[in-house]
């Protein structure tokens, strides 16, 4: 029986969802994250499970033909990137295999012959347009960085390579104004210190947005100096905010968010329609994906007057669809999100859609009695949609349903509800929207099954 720190020798034989790799040792699973298909590894067990052991590579003995070479950079340091050490068309095959295996393992169903193969991205590093990362002391220097897997402890790296150019610029000038006017940092421990979190987005026109989480508000006033100072010298600084949070928990900005300088959002333009991003707005993180994701979902629909959007965030994917449908209605729960579409919707002069502030499950219903939907386009959190909804839509014989999903796992639950309710699936593909991670977006057609 293996035991903790025991060290192994391994062949990866597949990558399973998560990212992880998947090896055996006398008939024993272990998975190895930050591995490829076929690398030959010496692995250290660091926890063990009645039916499995997970592990971390200590050397490469024979690396695969999938891994990129000269990649030095550790586990602990890639874990925002957990597939940046493998070819990036490689990644994409992964990512289909993984998809599909998902499928077959919780909905029974082989998609071979209706699988759309994953759409890559031209732009793997430096896409996302939002980083949150905590502060935090190392070496008498505030620094941001990230968690280790499964803990509370920091670390920073070198390069993110997932973060903007411009959020690296702001982050490097904040930095040096917090070190250099000794500010704390909040210790999660005794619930002292000053600054917890540095929040930046950014545009596709590279103007940024600034919001730094403080605890309490015993060195605001000092902080207000320091990052008017910052917005005076950087021209690309469009916005900068300050949240005050108060309470423990796993929520990154706080109870007040405070507006400081520069306007209150930036805008970003898809489909020639101005979305105002506001310091606590959804939005998708890799502009470049999400046009393809969305034209991609929309692609699915035919014939369509009326829409619901469901979890529609602040609207993104109702106003594109608004152009070419008699009317939309968005069923979002995050007051702000509504109050951003609201505001999006008018000042595009968007005026076939309706926005409702509530939780689908509690408000689905009323509208499919008011009005003749046609379709539905579910884009939910990772929870998936609750099966009381889609016992509603499957009732009222809603023809096409859309299902944009980030989580293999539950879209393939939800989808034997539909299928169970007498649906069926009829077109699925994938968009690479977070390229060196194993994140998948997947965009799926389910229809009402013909009567023979």
């Amino acid at each position: 029986m293996l035991k903790v720190n025991d060290v192994i020798t391994v062949t990866i034989e597949k990558i399973v969802f998560g990212g992880e790799g998947l090896a055996r040792y006398e008939d024993i699973v272990v998975f190895v994250p930050m591995s490829c298909i076929g690398d030959k590894l010496e692995v250290k067990v660091i926890s063990v499970k009645k039916t499995y052991v997970r592990a971390l590579i200590q050397k490469v003995l024979v690396p695969s033909e999938d891994r990129k070479e000269h990649n030095k950079i550790s586990f602990e340091e890639n874990s925002g990137c957990d597939f940046n050490h493998i070819k990036y068309e490689k990644q994409l095959e992964y990512k289909d295999i993984m998809l599909k295996d998902m499928l077959k393992s919780i909905s029974k169903l082989d998609v071979s012959n209706i699988y759309e193969n994953i759409i890559g991205a031209s732009n793997v590093t430096n896409y996302r347009n939002k980083v949150a990362t905590p502060f935090f002391v190392q070496d008498g220097k505030i620094k941001v960085g990230f968690y280790k897997r499964k803990s509370h402890t920091k670390f920073s790296i070198e390069e993110d390579y997932l973060k903007s150019i411009v959020a690296s610029k702001i982050e490097e000038i904040i930095l040096k104004e917090l070190n250099d006017n000794k500010f704390t940092v909040y210790n999660e421990d005794t619930d002292t210190g000053f600054l917890r979190c540095l929040i930046i987005r950014n545009n596709t026109k590279g103007e940024a947005m600034v919001c730094i989480v403080v605890n309490k508000n015993k060195e605001l006033d000092k902080l207000k100096v320091v990052l008017k100072k910052v917005y005076d010298e950087v021209d690309f600084l469009k916005s900068v905010y300050v949240s005050v949070k108060n309470q423990k928990n796993n929520i990154i900005l706080g109870e007040k968010n405070i507006h400081l300088f520069g306007d209150e959002y930036i805008s970003e333009n898809i489909f020639s329609i101005d979305f105002k991003i506001y310091v606590d707005s959804f939005f998708q993180i890799n502009i470049e994906q999400v046009k393809k994701l969305y034209k991609l979902a929309i692609s699915f629909l035919d014939n369509t007057s009326n829409v619901i959007d469901a979890f529609s965030g602040t609207g993104t994917i109702g106003m594109i669809l608004a152009k070419n449908v008699n009317k939309v209605y968005c069923i979002e729960s995050v007051k702000s999100a509504v109050l951003s579409g609201k505001k999006t919707a008018k000042k595009n002069d968007i005026k076939n859609i309706e926005f409702i502030c509530n939780r689908v499950e509690k408000s689905i219903a009323s509208i499919l009695s008011k009005d003749k939907i046609d379709s539905i386009v579910f884009d939910p959190p990772r929870k998936g949609i609750e099966e009381s909804v889609i016992k509603e839509v499957c009732s009222n014989n809603i023809r096409q349903i859309v299902y944009i999903s980030c989580e293999p796992s539950r879209f393939a639950r939800d989808l034997n509800i539909f299928r169970q309710l007498g649906y069926e699936l009829k077109r699925i593909a994938s968009v690479d929207m977070f390229p060196n991670t194993h994140h998948i977006e997947s965009v799926a057609l389910i229809e009402k099954k013909k009567e023979d």
